[in-house]
């Protein structure tokens, strides 16, 4: 049926259509390969007809400035961390309370409600973008260069990198640290250069930007805060679109993100392991702490 469903939306596709997309991530990044399955998949349904390309690594700028090009109708779609579209809407945030989510499992469930995509996307409509797909970074932990991190206590007058997010901003404040909002590209040198000392994102962003090399040592184990990436359209653009290439794009953002799910739970352990391997230390508080 699935098969035979993308069959008539290929076939009712007038014309060829070219989309640009940014993403600030590597494109070995395991959230990169998802947003390469989804391109692969567009490709497939649409029998070629519909190509997206995709310019890694921050190629086009910043979260916040592709974000803010796609807005203008510069770009087509841009991808990030949906903390960095906070600038814009607030539509994400309710998501970045800590442990907000029991469980894995019902993190994925409410991303995949038709009633939260719909509540969502009304907001992001609202700025001028249509939410198209989204897909998971492993929990935040707390990530230190020079100090292991036990106790509350030890983060006091320390600075850790932030997103755009007030509540990630706001949870490093209660614990006795500063954010200081670097965006992705330039976190290396912020590092390296002891701008600041640490930063709050999952194992998986850590081991794919190998922060832990020559920069990151400590790991406090927290899962403190759930956040993901979006891939969000021009509104405008999508509206004028034909129902059958809506139908292929959203299709296969829905098996993109099922791909991905299934892919990310190896690819934390594997590179959880590798990054204690290589000499990294990681804590993981007791209930007393």
């Amino acid at each position: 049926l699935a098969f035979a469903s993308s069959s008539v939306h290929a076939q009712s596709i007038d014309k060829d259509y070219k989309f640009k997309m940014s993403n600030v991530l590597g494109p070995t990044h395991h959230i990169s390969l998802g947003v390469d399955k989804f391109a692969e998949i567009v490709d497939k349904k649409s029998e070629g007809k519909i190509k997206i390309r995709t310019y890694h690594g921050g190629q086009l700028g910043s979260g916040k400035e592709t974000f803010e090009a796609v807005q203008a109708g510069f770009m087509d779609m841009a991808t990030d961390s949906y903390a960095n579209l906070y600038t814009l809407t607030p539509a994400f945030e309710a998501f970045h309370l800590p442990y907000i989510f029991e469980s894995r499992s019902q993190q994925i469930a409410t991303f995949q409600s038709d009633k939260v995509i719909k509540r969502v996307d009304e907001q992001l409509n609202q700025v001028g973008l249509k939410w198209l797909m989204t897909a998971e970074f492993s929990p935040r932990q707390i990530a230190t260069s020079n100090k292991a991190i036990k106790s509350p206590a030890d983060l006091k007058g320390m600075k850790l990198r932030a997103s755009r997010s007030p509540l990630e901003i706001d949870t490093q404040g209660a614990w006795g640290a500063s954010g200081v909002t670097i965006d992705w590209p330039s976190v290396p040198e912020a590092l390296r250069t002891g701008l600041v000392d640490g930063e709050t994102v999952g194992y998986d962003s850590i081991y794919s930007a190998k922060h832990y090399v020559d920069s990151i040592q400590y790991f406090t184990e927290l899962n403190f805060q759930s956040y993901g990436l979006a891939v969000v359209f021009n509104h405008k653009k999508w509206v004028a679109l034909p129902d059958s290439v809506k139908a292929v794009l959203q299709e296969s953002a829905r098996e993109a993100e099922a791909w991905h799910v299934k892919f990310l739970s190896k690819y934390v352990n594997d590179a959880k392991a590798k990054m204690i391997a290589s000499g990294n230390n990681v804590f993981v508080p007791s209930e007393k702490v």
